[in-house]
């Protein structure tokens, strides 16, 4: 039908370092694979986050239509990800979730001054 839709849910864990609980409520995203912007989006859920490392999981919902990225520049990147996927992938797939968070300490707002970037490697072994 010409669509592939590929749906994968990150865990993201959430620390919370300060003596003071903390509240999430918005989560800016973009999601690469081998560098390569794939799709973006942003979570409006509150996450409450225990104070003194406390640590909470925030869900993020990544749905992409494979179809619709696998053009241009990005097309080896996806088909070696679809591989990796399959357990026949030649080389790790090197997934990227860039992030930029706004949360409540003390019922102060405090955007993040940057992005924060996760990586981690996906291979079919």
């Amino acid at each position: 039908k010409g669509k592939l839709p590929l749906y994968l849910q990150l865990n993201v864990e959430v620390r919370n370092p300060n003596e003071e609980k903390a509240s999430m409520n918005r989560f800016l995203w973009d999601f690469f694979i081998d560098d390569k912007l794939i799709t973006s989006g942003k979570v409006t859920k509150d996450l409450r986050v225990e104070p003194n490392g406390g640590i909470s999981v925030l869900p993020i919902e990544v749905g992409v239509d494979l179809f619709e990225v696998l053009s241009g520049e990005s097309a080896d990147a996806i088909i070696n990800f679809a591989m990796n996927l399959a357990g026949n992938g030649g080389s790790p797939s090197r997934l990227k979730l860039r992030a930029k968070p706004t949360i409540y300490v003390a019922m102060t707002e405090v955007k993040y001054p940057g992005w924060i970037t996760i990586e981690q490697k996906f291979t079919s072994e």
